[in-house]
């Protein structure tokens, strides 16, 4: 018999477990009576998905669709992204980072993949003259080396791997030297105030 236990019934853990789902649970409704925003509600429901996803439940159900809590390629307690529905759409699977990714790459390989990726690139491509063009140009002066691409961050001084930021497309040669990490952070903050994004 486990310590904690009487016979035939739930093991203290078990009950630990129960006692805290029930509660987030009336934490959940509670906060989306108050508020009338069912996209919160939704989000607010997920969040607690998550932490409740080391909980014995395989599957919570929001809006009458059940989300499962676990990674449904490794079973790890952890599901990050969202993957598909079952074929009656009743159930809906996740994958965490680590199994989306092989997925993906596996994915990308084969014949439908490999158009896909084409026809994405040749789309953004097509969208994007004007900074598919800078790029294009930078690159060529840095190969013909008119221009020399620094090794540290201008930003952070890091070394690695160390990319162009076009503040401006319709002035390709004048970049700001940005390490990967401040160049993804320089685009979001170009994205969330440009009133195109």
């Amino acid at each position: 018999m486990v310590p904690g236990s009487s016979p035939g019934g739930p093991t203290r853990n078990e009950n630990t477990n129960l006692r805290v789902g029930i509660f987030l649970h009336c934490f959940t409704s509670s906060i989306c009576s108050w508020t009338n925003n069912p996209n919160f509600c939704t989000g607010l429901t997920i969040f607690v998905l998550l932490l409740t996803s080391n909980m014995d439940k395989k599957f919570i159900t929001i809006d009458g669709v059940q989300h499962a809590t676990y990674c449904s390629r490794c079973g790890s307690g952890k599901p990050e992204i969202k993957y598909n529905k079952s074929s009656d759409g009743k159930k809906q699977y996740y994958f965490c980072n680590v199994c989306n990714t092989e997925r993906a790459k596996r994915y990308r390989k084969t014949e439908k993949g490999k158009e896909r990726v084409y026809t994405a690139v040749y789309k953004s491509i097509k969208n994007n003259k004007i900074q598919t063009n800078a790029r294009a140009m930078l690159r060529d002066h840095i190969s013909r080396g008119l221009i020399i691409r620094p090794e540290i961050c201008s930003n952070c001084a890091k070394k690695g791997r160390i990319q162009g930021y076009h503040h401006d497309f319709l002035k390709p040669l004048e970049v700001r030297w940005l390490c990967t990490r401040c160049y993804s952070q320089s685009d979001l903050s170009r994205k969330a105030s440009s009133p195109q994004a």
